[in-house]
C-alpha cells in the first residue's frame, strides 16, 4: 500500500475512534437528562464518526481492488 493511503487510513481511523468515544459519552449525558445542546453534540459526533468510518472503507476498497497479482493464470488450449 503507498504512504499517501496508509497515512489517510490510520488517520481516518483514529478519528472514528476518538468520535465513538466522544459519542458514547454524550450520549450517555443525553440519557441522564441532557439539554439540547448535549443533542446538538450528540448528533455532530454521531455525524462525524459515519464520515470518518466511510473514509476508511472507501480508502480499503479502492486500495484493495488496485492490488492485481501480477500472474494471472491463462486457459490451456
Amino acid at each position: 500500500m503507498a504512504r499517501r493511503p496508509m497515512i489517510m487510513l490510520w488517520s481516518a481511523t483514529a478519528a472514528a475512534v476518538f468520535l465513538l468515544g466522544g459519542t458514547v459519552a454524550t450520549l450517555e449525558a443525553v440519557l441522564a437528562g441532557g439539554s439540547r445542546v448535549n443533542l446538538a453534540l450528540l448528533a455532530l459526533s454521531l455525524t462525524g464518526l459515519l464520515g470518518s468510518l466511510g473514509v476508511a472503507g472507501r480508502i480499503v476498497v479502492v486500495v484493495g481492488r488496485s492490488i492485481r497479482p501480477k500472474h494471472r493464470p491463462t486457459a490451456r488450449r
